[in-house]
C-alpha cells in the first residue's frame, strides 16, 4: 500500500515535471554553450596554426634576407663557372680531365664550408605491414647551396599515442638559421644554378605563409 495521499502525489508530480522542464531547458542552454565553445576552440586552433606558420615563415625570411657569406658565394660561383666550361666542346681532353678534378675538389670545399642554410626535405615512410615493411624508406634532406645530403637515422613519436612521427637527423637539424621546406614535386634535383634561381622556391613558400 502506498504511503502517500492523492494530493501529495499531485504536488510531487507537478514539482517533478517542473524540475524536469527546468533541467531540460538548462541542459539545452549548456549544450548550446558547449557547441559555441567548441566552435570557438576550433577557430582558435586554426588561428594558432596559422600564426605559427607565419612565425616560422618570418624566421625563414630573416635567413633569406641575410646574404650568403661572400667567400662561400664566390666559391660556388667559381664552381658553376668551371662546370659550365667543362661542358664546352672547345677544350682539350687534358683540360677536360683537369676541370673535372677541380670541380670535385671545389664541391668538397663547398660542402666543408657551407652552413647548409637552405634545405629541401623528402618525407620518409615507415613501410606497410602488408609488405613486411620492406617498402620503408628513410627521410632525406639536402642543402641546395652545396648538395650535402643526409638520411634519417631514427624516428621518434611526436605525441603519446604515436599517431605522428618525427624523422631524426644528425647534421641537417632544425635551427633558427636554417630554412627547411618540403621538396616540391616538380623539383628536378639540379641545384647547380645561380643562387637566385635556386632560392626562388623558398622565397615563394615563405611569402605564401607570411601573406596567408
Amino acid at each position: 500500500m502506498l504511503n502517500i495521499s492523492a494530493r501529495e502525489c499531485r504536488e510531487q508530480l507537478r514539482a517533478a515535471i517542473r524540475t524536469d522542464s527546468e533541467s531540460q531547458s538548462k541542459l539545452e542552454t549548456i549544450s548550446q554553450e558547449l557547441s559555441s565553445l567548441n566552435n570557438e576552440r576550433e577557430d582558435t586552433k586554426r588561428i594558432v596554426a596559422k600564426n605559427r606558420r607565419k612565425i616560422d615563415a618570418l624566421r625563414s625570411a630573416l635567413v633569406l634576407i641575410r646574404p650568403i657569406p661572400v667567400r662561400l658565394a664566390q666559391l660556388r660561383s667559381n664552381l658553376l663557372a668551371k662546370m659550365e666550361k667543362v661542358g664546352s666542346e672547345a677544350i682539350t681532353i687534358a683540360t677536360y680531365k683537369k676541370l673535372l678534378e677541380e670541380i670535385e675538389q671545389l664541391k668538397k670545399n663547398l660542402k666543408n664550408r657551407c652552413p647548409h642554410p637552405f634545405i629541401f626535405e623528402r618525407q620518409g615512410y615507415e613501410g606497410s605491414a602488408s609488405h613486411d615493411f620492406k617498402d620503408a624508406r628513410p627521410g632525406v634532406r639536402h642543402c641546395v647551396v652545396c648538395k650535402f645530403e643526409e638520411q634519417t637515422y631514427d624516428i621518434e613519436p611526436v605525441d603519446l599515442v604515436a599517431l605522428s612521427r618525427r624523422y631524426i637527423y644528425k647534421t641537417l637539424i632544425n635551427t633558427d638559421t636554417r630554412v627547411i621546406e618540403r621538396e616540391p614535386l616538380d623539383h628536378d634535383g639540379n641545384i647547380w644554378r645561380p643562387l637566385g634561381a635556386v632560392l626562388h622556391p623558398f622565397e615563394v613558400l615563405v611569402a605564401r605563409d607570411i601573406n596567408e
